[in-house]
């Protein structure tokens, strides 16, 4: 198909960053390549970088995208689908925005209907695909379950936008699963599927050190829990509420 052509009939510039565009009758996605102030990219990298060191947690490296690289992501699912990865194709890229593949819906919002009861199958099924992910070397850097869809019960990892560099690669990955973890909160399963979920990343996964670090590191902040006993941690914020919260299951549970 003739992209180039067809999309000279699209107002591109009135469209929101992400858009369900429609081709000769094939749905598909457009999404722009927005920089951010590269000022504020910066500083950002350099906060999280400072912090990650005086609290010799790694885990917390930076990903921020301090290069002007407009074409990253698309780049990067390109690559990532040579693997066989289950990431949307990408069909046409360009400086300014590219197409992508539909995927279906978000995962999030179909675990949330009534008549889905076996969220843990497809939640492994989404862990999974993390774990192949890091066998071959990558990390997402942006694991929560809203960036996973599902299309005819195929989960696809998408929102590729962190440039991770070298040298944190192995403790985004740890992040990565962390992040899945906390940010299934609203999804009303069990405490036990917290474990399952990370059995099964361990028996995909080909690097057991991942595992047994994210076990490390949850037993060496066990301390916050009092802050999850007590309830303090409703008023922290939602996202420290939540990895707090998990941090009590994985102990406790």
């Amino acid at each position: 198909m003739n992209f180039e052509k067809e999309l000279l009939k699209i107002d591109i510039k009135l469209l929101p960053k992400v858009s369900k565009i429609s081709i000769d009758g094939r749905n598909y996605y457009l999404k722009k390549n927005i920089d951010k102030k590269l000022l504020r990219k910066k500083l950002l990298f350099f906060i999280q970088k400072v912090v990650s060191k005086i609290l010799f947690f790694r885990i917390l490296s930076p990903t921020v995208n301090i290069k002007n690289n407009s074409n990253h992501e698309a780049i990067k699912l390109v690559n990532l689908k040579k693997y066989d990865l289950n990431v949307p194709e990408v069909f046409f890229s360009c400086s300014n925005f590219f197409i992508l593949e539909d995927c279906g819906e978000r995962l999030k919002d179909f675990l949330k209907k009534p008549e889905i009861y076996n969220k843990i199958d497809y939640l492994k099924k989404a862990i999974s695909s993390i774990a192949n992910l890091h066998n071959l070397g990558f990390a997402h850097g942006g694991s929560q379950i809203r960036n996973f869809t599902i299309d005819n019960d195929n989960i696809f990892m998408i929102d590729f936008e962190e440039i991770i560099p070298e040298e944190y690669i192995s403790d985004i990955q740890i992040r990565d699963v962390l992040i899945f973890l906390i940010s299934l909160s609203n999804l009303e399963i069990e405490d036990e599927d917290y474990h399952a979920l990370l059995k099964e990343y361990d028996k995909v996964s080909n690097n057991r050190f991942i595992y047994k670090k994210i076990l490390n590191i949850v037993s060496r902040v066990k301390f916050l829990t009092k802050f999850y006993k007590t309830g303090f941690s409703k008023y922290l914020g939602k996202d420290i509420h939540d990895f707090i919260k998990l941090i009590y299951i994985l102990n406790y549970n």
